[in-house]
C-alpha cells in the first residue's frame, strides 16, 4: 500500500493505518472485535468503498442538513439504526455517542 525502495508512493503512513483499521473491523474499547472488517480488493469498484465506506467526494458533509449525495451508504444505515432502533429518537446525533454507556443499548436493539 505504501512506497518501498523509491517506488511511487500510494498512501502515506497514517493513510495506510486507516486502511488497515477498515480491513480489521471495529473493536470495543479493549480491542476485542465486535464486527468483521472488509476484504481487500473492492476499494475501486463502482459499488465499493466510494459508495459504501468513504463517500464519493472528499470532505462531504453527512449531516442531516446535507443536500449532497456523496455520503457513504453505510452512514444512512448506521444513522437510521441508532435513531430508530437503538435510541427511539429521530433527533439522535452521533456526536453524543459514548461507548461505555451506549454500547449496551446497541447490544439489546
Amino acid at each position: 500500500m505504501s512506497a518501498r525502495n523509491g517506488c511511487h508512493k500510494l498512501l502515506d503512513g497514517p493513510q495506510v493505518e486507516a486502511v488497515k483499521k477498515i480491513y480489521e473491523g471495529p473493536g470495543d474499547i479493549y480491542g476485542k472485535p465486535i464486527y468483521f472488517g472488509y476484504m481487500p480488493g473492492g476499494e475501486l469498484d463502482p459499488g465499493g468503498w466510494g459508495s459504501n465506506i468513504t463517500g464519493l467526494a472528499p470532505g462531504a458533509s453527512c449531516s442531516p442538513l446535507s443536500t449532497t449525495t456523496t455520503c457513504p451508504g453505510q452512514w444512512d444505515y448506521a444513522e437510521s439504526f441508532f435513531q430508530s432502533m437503538v435510541f427511539d429518537n429521530p433527533s439522535w446525533d452521533f456526536h453524543t455517542w459514548e461507548y461505555r454507556t451506549d454500547m449496551p443499548y446497541t447490544d439489546n436493539a
